[in-house]
């Protein structure tokens, strides 16, 4: 319950520290991750990219983004590998701390962090299929490609990215570059934990996913439902049923109501 507690309350402030977001979900699961000691981690990480400057750390946006391409980027190697074969601990801010590498989730919020701790504005946009971070706002606002070791990103380089992640299913709009909200932070970051964990294990490893991104703000009601088509995966029936049930129970009218119901009947048949 302490777990859940913490996640609740970082995801429900406005102003939560993207990398203790992203620490908190992962304790979720993992309930002897020292979150304290993973923060100061983050804040060493900023120590060194603000003594890496002659004087004082670059404040503007652009200047900022350069300075973290330079020494987060290219120096310290805080980059994605599309090459590399994808593990779910990759949506871990710890194994992003630890082996440099991670998701465009991960190493956007400890691009935002590290950014933060450095004084310059900054905040996660999740964008569809890719996430990137921002620098300042209105017309300073520098957008930069963390998996790409803080490439800036010019509005045509975002339609480009945005089609490329969604198999151009999804046309870029600027109303996207808009502040993700911690909540929305930590649901991304569930989602990639969900579908990692069925191809690696099984249905019923990716089972806290689900609980915990209902846990959120806002739960969405298809929540529910792939709750509870992970526990029937899992031979789970009894609890199928009543994920299903709470999904109905919130959107009983909706478009998938009655293929819901359907699934409820049969997830109570396996219990005879």
């Amino acid at each position: 319950m302490e777990q859940r507690r913490a996640l609740v309350r970082v995801t429900r402030d406005p102003q939560a520290d993207p990398a203790e977001v992203a620490l908190r979900v992962q304790a979720f699961h993992e309930r002897d991750l020292d979150v304290a000691t993973a923060l100061l981690r983050v804040d060493a990480l900023a120590d060194v990219v603000r003594t890496s400057a002659d004087d004082d750390p670059p404040s503007e946006p652009a200047a900022a983004a350069r300075h973290l391409a330079a020494v987060l980027g290219d120096e310290l190697g805080y980059r994605g590998d599309p090459r590399r074969e994808r593990r779910h601990t990759d949506a871990y801010l710890s194994t992003t701390l630890d082996e440099h590498h991670g998701l465009t989730v991960t190493l956007s919020a400890l691009w935002v962090a590290v950014a933060r701790r450095l004084r310059v504005p900054a905040y996660v946009v999740a964008l569809p299929g890719h996430v990137v971070a921002a620098l300042g706002d209105g017309d300073d606002r520098v957008v930069v490609d963390p998996f790409s070791g803080g490439q800036p990103l010019r509005e045509a380089d975002l339609a480009d990215l945005v089609s490329r992640a969604t198999g151009g299913t999804v046309q870029f709009r600027r109303a996207m570059l808009r502040p993700a909200t911690s909540a929305e932070l930590a649901r991304r970051i569930l989602n990639n934990l969900t579908v990692d964990l069925r191809r690696e294990a099984s249905a019923e490893a990716a089972v806290w996913t689900v609980v915990a991104r209902l846990a959120l703000p806002d739960p969405d009601p298809e929540d529910h439902r792939l709750l509870g088509d992970l526990l029937m995966a899992s031979g789970r029936f009894v609890r199928a049923a009543q994920a299903y049930d709470r999904f109905l129970d919130d959107a009983p009218d909706g478009p998938r109501a009655d293929e819901v119901r359907r699934l409820a009947r049969g997830a109570r048949a396996r219990t005879n």
